[in-house]
């Protein structure tokens, strides 16, 4: 990696319902490649250790807050009588993360995680009307990233 690389500091404000916080939130990430196989990321949203095993390997351990918030098709009846239309999920989650490069923009990961909090609720506008399945679990997800 080259010198003036090794090091960046991206500061900012995000609102993104995707992340399942309906307010604005301080982004902040700092990034640094301390040893020629180690670097981190220190930030809200995200935050992670890395181990480059190679070019193309690399384990990342981390920890993220995520969620979404979903408009809901004609409603959903709750409690009898009261009509939500959205779902929001928050979540705070930690795990292990594998990934394999197949080129600079392609890439297939493998993440083992653990949800420490999350939080499903049924909103009429900003009216919790249900909370939904608020159990901690792990979970395994795959895929393939294409990344510009």
């Amino acid at each position: 990696m080259d010198n003036n690389k090794k090091e960046r500091l991206i500061l900012g404000v995000s609102y993104s319902q995707n992340r399942g916080f309906p307010f604005p939130l301080p982004f902040i990430s700092y990034y640094r490649k301390f040893h020629p196989n180690w670097s981190f990321n220190l930030g809200v949203h995200k935050t992670n250790l890395q181990y480059h095993f190679s070019k193309r390997n690399r384990i990342k351990l981390y920890g993220e807050l995520d969620g979404f918030t979903s408009n809901l098709q004609n409603g959903v009846v709750v409690n009898g009588n009261e009509v939500a239309d959205r779902i929001n999920m928050s979540l705070i989650l930690g795990g292990l993360q594998y990934e394999y490069h197949f080129t600079d923009y392609l890439q297939l990961y493998a993440r083992f995680a653990y949800n420490f909090s999350i939080r499903n609720t049924l909103r009429d506008g900003n009216t919790n009307l249900l909370t939904v399945d608020n159990n901690s679990r792990g979970y395994l997800r795959t895929g393939i990233r294409f990344k510009i």
